[in-house]
């Protein structure tokens, strides 16, 4: 530990270009970042690692294993407030935005690259306006629809869309790349997962501040859907209650079809219960 970090990022400056060392290394500083030392997170962007994990990128595009490592040891980075600016310039999220296009469908990059977008918008007050300008509304929410089988993925990149949805000049991209069938049907899908209650609520909440989405999401189910989460897991998570009842208030606010569809599926017990 007293050297061990710069020693890596220093042989990774003379590897950079060769895709099975960029992976180790990166695969090592995630183990090193994952002991949560106070100190690993500065030593290690100040070694250089944000430049280098990017020049592997652009040298070994194809990689799905080095893209997930890479992104898992910039996720770390960007939860130091003082160090997640690193990598909210337009080269990093364009080279996020590309590789996310390219390997949506591996789920330990799509995971680690919705968290560290995540992170990102919670530490750096235009990272949304960045993002949307970058592709993301759209690159996340096809992750999402691409990798629907997973629960994980879900979880992570259902928060980012919640995220991204705060900002209502983002939700006319979110709205054209699916984000509200992919919040949606990630609930219906993965209903039984506490994490995904939490962040499809919370995306669905932020969504409806647009009243085309309202309608729409009330018709592809998300009234029986958030209502149905809510009888579930009520008495289990008091977030996930909070964050259902969010989402039916902003689903059945002057909504006369929603208002229905929540009578029927017997949601005002459910309210009063939680």
């Amino acid at each position: 530990n007293d050297f061990g970090p710069e020693s890596i990022v220093a042989v990774y400056k003379s590897h950079v270009a060769s895709e099975a060392f960029a992976t180790e290394a990166c695969h090592a500083l995630v183990n090193m970042l994952a002991s949560e030392e106070d100190d690993l997170i500065p030593r290690i962007a100040n070694a250089g690692l944000v430049q280098l994990a990017l020049r592997s990128l652009k040298k070994c595009p194809n990689s799905e294993t080095l893209s997930r490592w890479v992104f898992n040891a910039l996720y770390y980075i960007a939860c130091d407030s003082k160090y997640a600016p690193k990598l909210i310039s337009s080269d990093v999220l364009d080279i996020l935005s590309l590789q996310l296009e390219q390997h949506a469908g591996c789920e330990g990059m799509a995971e680690w690259s919705a968290r560290m977008a995540h992170k990102l918008i919670l530490q750096i007050d235009n990272a949304s306006t960045k993002m949307r300008n970058a592709g993301l509304c759209e690159m996340i929410c096809a992750t999402v629809q691409r990798q629907a089988i997973s629960s994980v993925v879900s979880s992570a990149g259902c928060l980012v869309i919640g995220d991204l949805a705060k900002d209502k000049s983002n939700h006319e991209r979110l709205s054209s790349a699916g984000a509200c069938e992919a919040v949606v049907g990630a609930l219906k899908r993965h209903s039984d997962g506490m994490d995904v209650v939490v962040n499809t609520c919370y995306a669905i909440h932020f969504l409806s501040m647009t009243a085309n989405n309202v309608s729409w999401m009330g018709a592809y189910g998300a009234c029986e859907a958030v209502t149905n989460a809510l009888i579930s897991h009520h008495d289990k998570s008091p977030e996930a209650a909070k964050n259902a009842c969010n989402a039916i208030g902003s689903l059945a606010f002057e909504d006369e079809g929603n208002q229905a569809r929540f009578h029927a599926a017997q949601c005002c017990p459910a309210v009063v219960n939680a």
